[in-house]
């Protein structure tokens, strides 16, 4: 099937992007004040050309430009709210195969947020764990870390507040990262957000 293109939404005349992921700019005309004039003006033709895309996070982004302001948007919502009709802004975009950077429209689905941090640990839990190739722990290790973070998390708060806390005290996951020699995002995914399914998550 042949790639697929529409507008991006709120940038029409200026932006398609396509069913494959791709933004292209259209070739148009812009007129710009003369800098060598208050009053005379010119224009030059800008656009046909597809937008680099940068990637932060896995996540793919272009930057629009319209009335003299720059947007910086993700690839990703700009497939799905130009080929959706019921596109919604309150929804999360949900990557089907968990590769971030794969945007065509067949991949991306809308999803509540429940939804999707569901999906994220499941997708998580087949690529990531002990047989996994760039495992640095253990399941053991990754049950004893779990159960050192929780019983962390449960001690008495400083004044004797007796709200349950919801991060962790200070220097706990710098800690547990030193301890078993993964970064500090690793621990708080393992621990928090339940990227390992051997032990408890703390929730």
């Amino acid at each position: 099937m042949s790639e697929q293109w529409k507008p991006v939404v709120g940038y029409e005349g200026r932006y398609e992007v396509s069913d494959h992921g791709r933004v292209w700019s259209l070739p148009r005309k812009q007129v710009q004040p003369n800098p060598k004039s208050s009053k005379a003006k010119f224009s030059q033709r800008i656009g046909g050309k597809f937008l680099k895309q940068s990637v932060s996070g896995g996540y793919c982004r272009v930057t629009l430009f319209k009335d003299g302001n720059r947007d910086r948007q993700l690839v990703h919502r700009l497939v799905l709210a130009a080929f959706l009709e019921e596109f919604s802004p309150n929804l999360d975009c949900n990557h089907k195969d968990g590769i971030r950077g794969n945007n065509r429209l067949s991949n991306l689905e809308l999803v509540t947020r429940s939804e999707n941090e569901q999906h994220k640990r499941d997708v998580l839990r087949k690529q990531i764990g002990e047989t996994a190739n760039s495992s640095k722990l253990t399941n053991e290790q990754v049950v004893t870390m779990k159960q050192e973070f929780a019983a962390l998390m449960e001690t008495p708060r400083p004044g004797g507040k007796k709200k349950p806390r919801i991060r962790p005290p200070k220097g706990v996951t710098a800690a547990l990262a030193q301890k078993y020699g993964v970064s500090q995002t690793r621990v708080s995914q393992i621990c928090r957000r339940g990227m390992w399914k051997e032990g408890p998550t703390y929730v």
